[in-house]
């Protein structure tokens, strides 16, 4: 899922994408459905990069993800 969700990252670019959108395309979410798994795995997933220096890859601004390229 790690990799899904870097590949909707990267190919949204600098425009970035919504939370709904990234639960319907990375997990197969409904619109309505109430979960904290991006959170979860944007934590986990930040943790990881974190020893590479990688402290601002992934933002989250105004209710929308990129990657900090």
């Amino acid at each position: 899922k790690e990799r899904f969700f870097l590949e909707a990252l990267h190919e949204a670019g600098a425009k970035g994408l919504d939370r709904k959108t990234l639960l319907s395309l990375v997990w197969g979410y409904a619109d309505t459905a109430e979960t904290h798994t991006l959170e979860t795995h944007l934590y986990r997933l930040r943790q990881k990069l974190e020893p590479f220096g990688q402290t601002n890859f992934i933002l989250s601004e105004d209710g929308i993800y990129r990657i900090n390229i």
